[in-house]
C-alpha cells in the first residue's frame, strides 16, 4: 500500500524525471496495468522516466533506449531491442 501511495504521489507532483526501481514488480494486475499506463501518459507529455527492471517485457513496452548494467557496470547502451537481445544471448550462454 505505501508503494502504491508513493506512486501515486510521484504522478501527481508531475516531475520532470521520474525514477522507478521494479515499481512494476510489485502488486496485483491491475495496478501493474494503471502503474504501465500511467508511465506511457508521463512519458508522451514530455517527462524523462528512467526504469529499474528485470522484467524484459516490460522494458521492451516502455523504453526507446536501454542501459544494461552488471554489478554496477556499464556493460551496453542503445536501442531497446539490441541491447535486450545482447543481454538474452550472455545470459544464455552463462546458463550452458
Amino acid at each position: 500500500m505505501v508503494l502504491r501511495l508513493g506512486f501515486s504521489v510521484a504522478l501527481q507532483v508531475q516531475p520532470d524525471v521520474l525514477l522507478v526501481d521494479e515499481l512494476l514488480a510489485v502488486g496485483d494486475a491491475e495496478f501493474q496495468r494503471k502503474s504501465a499506463q500511467a508511465i506511457h501518459e508521463r512519458i508522451h507529455a514530455g517527462t524523462t522516466v528512467v526504469l529499474v527492471s528485470h522484467d524484459e517485457e516490460r522494458i521492451a513496452d516502455l523504453c526507446d533506449s536501454v542501459l544494461w548494467m552488471d554489478h554496477g557496470r556499464s556493460v551496453m547502451t542503445g536501442a531497446c531491442a539490441a541491447v535486450l537481445a545482447a543481454y538474452r544471448a550472455a545470459v544464455g550462454a552463462r546458463q550452458v
